[in-house]
C-alpha cells in the first residue's frame, strides 16, 4: 500500500501561512547527516553506510532516528524503547518517551517541535533556518507520512548540456557546475542549448555544492552567456 503525505509539500515560506489541519506536529529540520543511532553500542548508521561511534553514555535498549551535526546528535524519533521496538506506537507517545530520555542523557540533543506546524514554519524561516518537517501525530514509525517544508530560493543559471531523453540540463553558476536541474516540458527541453541562462528554484546547495531540487522555471531569452 503507498502510504501518501500529510498533504502536499510547500515551501518553508508559504508553511508560514498554510492552513494546516488538526492533529499534526512538526519538527525542526535539522541540516545534518540522517543516522540511526544504536544506544547500546553507540553506532552511528546512515541510510547506506555506517557513520562512526557516539561515545557517551546512553539509554541502554535504546534506538533511535536523528540527525548528526559536527559529533553532536539531535534526536527526533523513538524506534525502540528498554530493548522493545516501539514503531507501532503512536508518535506522540513516542516523542513524549524520546523528550523523558534527553533530559536525562546530555549527548542527546532535541530537536525543537510543536503541535502547530505555522507558529514553528515562522520561527525558523525568521531565524534562517532550514525548514520542518510535519507528521501525523498518532502515526506509526514512517517515513512516508512524513511532508518536509524547505526554504527555497531562486536564482539564474547557465546551461551546459540538455538532456531531451531525462527532460534535465546540466547547469553552471560562474563558470562551474552546480548540478542537474528538471521540471521542463518536451517543448521546453528542444529549446534549451549550451550557454543559455535559467531561472532556476531550488531548496538550497548541497555541501558538494550542488543545487539540492533545482526545477526549472523559464528562460531569460534577454541573456546568455557566451
Amino acid at each position: 500500500m503507498k502510504l501518501t503525505p500529510v498533504f502536499d509539500g510547500v515551501s518553508l515560506a508559504k508553511a508560514c501561512d498554510y492552513p494546516f489541519r488538526s492533529g499534526l506536529i512538526a519538527q525542526e529540520k535539522i541540516d545534518g547527516v540522517r543516522a540511526w543511532l544504536d544506544c547500546d553500542t553507540g553506532q552511528l548508521t546512515g541510510r547506506n553506510t555506517p557513520q562512526g561511534f557516539l561515545r557517551a553514555t546512553l539509554p541502554a535498549g535504546c534506538v533511535l532516528d536523528g540527525e548528526l551535526v559536527k559529533g553532536a546528535y539531535h534526536a527526533f524519533d523513538l524506534l525502540k524503547l528498554n530493548g522493545q521496538d516501539v514503531t507501532g506506537e503512536p508518535l506522540r507517545w513516542r516523542l513524549t518517551q524520546l523528550t523523558e530520555l534527553i533530559a536525562r542523557y546530555p549527548a542527546l540533543l532535541p530537536v525543537e517541535q510543536s503541535n502547530d506546524p505555522q507558529a514553528l514554519a515562522r520561527k525558523v524561516n525568521n531565524r534562517g533556518g532550514e525548514g520542518i518537517v510535519v507528521k501525523l501525530a498518532n502515526s506509526t514509525y514512517s517515513r512516508g507520512r512524513w511532508t518536509r517544508c524547505k526554504r527555497e530560493f531562486t536564482a539564474e543559471f547557465t546551461i551546459i548540456q540538455a538532456d531531451a531523453g531525462k527532460l534535465s540540463a546540466e547547469v553552471s553558476r560562474d563558470g562551474k557546475s552546480v548540478g542537474r536541474i528538471f521540471g521542463f516540458t518536451e517543448s521546453e527541453i528542444q529549446s534549451a542549448s549550451t550557454g543559455q541562462v535559467v531561472e532556476v528554484r531550488a531548496i538550497q546547495f548541497t555541501s558538494a555544492g550542488k543545487l539540492r531540487s533545482g526545477r526549472f522555471l523559464r528562460f531569460r531569452g534577454d541573456k546568455i552567456t557566451a
